[in-house]
């Protein structure tokens, strides 16, 4: 049988930082999760640019001839 992968503990540091009001990773912090609303338009932008980019690169090919 093949040895699965175990998923990461938390330490107990991680516990402890968790715990505190003023760090990051607490779950009430004002910036807990602000990150995530930044992904989606990060996303979004990609997903634009790339569309723009493969139409750019279509009407080139269309001029050319190829």
């Amino acid at each position: 049988m093949a040895d699965k992968e175990q998923p990461p503990q938390m330490t107990e540091q991680d516990a402890q930082n968790a715990k505190d009001p003023n760090h990051p990773a607490h779950p009430h912090h004002p910036h807990h999760g602000e990150w995530l609303k930044n992904v989606g338009k990060k996303f979004g932008n990609a997903a634009i640019f790339g569309a723009g980019a493969t139409a750019g690169s279509d009407a080139i090919k269309g001029v050319l001839g190829q």
